[in-house]
């Protein structure tokens, strides 16, 4: 736990890749590491810095000022107007990597936001949104194959040429979200995987909060997700809606930095073997005047990495492979640290024989919940048995 304390810190502003916070959060892991007896990726004649145990690329950091100041205005029952100032946090959360806003424009509802010819989807068919805000839904219809993610929507709604856009989960819950205990509060996203990309401004709104609004203008949030799960005959159309946005977004030049941490292997007979152990650090950072502080994700898993490290340096009976244990940065953006490493392994690929990736450890119901592919789920359950973990696993692939 004292890790997670660490981690969680003030002093670290949320762990925000390529932010001050952020280096100074790899600055503790380096540390960390040296303490735990790992060995850094370079070996300077004598180790006087954290740089040894960096592996860095450049990165622009976004984050949405205070306040940001974001309204739904509404024609109500009673045919008069209505503007209902939304808090950001509890109530509706800017997307991370949103533009600076100021503008207001009617809202116009395009479904799960998904074009998609060959599969006979196309939420945007038969309407204009130039200058106008999208409300999309999070996820996909039940009956459509592909998962199509957040990032692919924004970019369609900008296509579409939509001024902003606004996203809710329904209250139609599928399977994977009920049972991950998953719900409509807005938590923190970003529109687009590139750090370079121009993206609209955005914002997550909590699925309670749209349903009575909705009410008020004999809309229902839960029939629009029933209509739009039919989605080959759904047709997006306006809502008595108007949105406004109004915040400054700041950028600021950083770093990109993966910490990582080695411990070589007993047996020389598997010298050019190696198992990557890794959970990402950063977090969201400062963003709208709110503090992302990040002990569930993903302190906890990054806390996890730790503590194996240290049990495996400090046992007598050492891994017979190498060992890199890796704190990933950028993950929130996309992927971005792993996406470096795997550009740029320190060890080739070819000899990498698995990989362990630690998340979300902090909360949960008791159970262990692993992600595969089908070709390792058979692995997976073996190692759950021989560990007597058996009913203690849940295994998804």
């Amino acid at each position: 736990m004292n890790d997670i304390r660490e981690l969680s810190h003030t002093k670290y502003q949320g762990r925000q890749a390529g932010t001050d916070g952020g280096r100074q959060s790899a600055d503790f892991i380096a540390k960390r590491f040296h303490t735990l007896g790992l060995k850094p990726i370079r070996q300077s004649p004598q180790l006087t810095t954290n740089d040894d145990w960096f592996h860095e690329h450049p990165l622009t950091a976004t984050q949405v000022g205070s306040p940001a100041l974001i309204s739904l205005s509404f024609v109500g029952v009673d045919q008069t107007w209505k503007t209902r100032h939304l808090t950001p946090g509890p109530e509706v959360l800017p997307a991370l990597d949103s533009p600076s806003a100021s503008l207001m424009a009617p809202v116009i509802f395009v479904g799960y936001g998904i074009v998609d010819p060959a599969r006979g989807m196309n939420d945007y068919q038969g309407i204009d949104v130039q200058n106008r805000t999208v409300l999309f839904l999070r996820g996909k219809p039940p009956s459509y194959a592909r998962w199509v993610t957040h990032e692919e929507k924004t970019a369609t709604a900008k296509t579409q040429g939509a001024l902003g856009y606004i996203t809710v989960t329904g209250p139609l819950l599928d399977r994977y979200e009920a049972r991950k205990g998953l719900g409509q509060t807005p938590l923190g996203i970003h529109s687009s995987t590139s750090p370079d990309h121009y993206t609209i401004p955005g914002v997550w709104i909590e699925g309670k909060v749209l349903t009575k609004l909705l009410s008020e203008t004999n809309e229902s949030l839960e029939t629009l997700q029933l209509s739009a799960n039919n989605f080959r005959a759904f047709r997006s159309h306006p809502l008595p809606l108007l949105a406004q946005f109004d915040w400054t977004s700041l950028s600021y030049s950083g770093s990109l930095i993966n910490v990582l941490g080695f411990l070589p292997g007993h047996d020389p007979h598997l010298g050019d073997d190696l198992i990557l152990i890794a959970a990402h650090r950063d977090h969201f950072g400062l963003q709208a005047g709110l503090l992302f502080s990040g002990a569930d994700d993903n302190a906890s898993g990054t806390a996890v990495m730790l503590e194996v490290a240290r049990i495996l340096s400090q046992s007598d009976n050492t891994p017979r492979r190498s060992i890199l244990f890796v704190s990933f940065d950028g993950e929130e953006r996309g992927l971005l640290g792993s996406t470096l490493y795997s550009d740029n392994p320190v060890h080739p690929l070819s000899k990498t024989y698995a990989m362990i990736n630690l998340d979300h450890l902090g909360v949960g119901n008791g159970k262990i919940t692993v992600g595969v592919t089908r070709m390792e789920k058979a692995l997976a359950q073996l190692a759950a048995e021989r560990t007597g973990l058996r009913d203690h696993v849940q295994i998804y692939g």
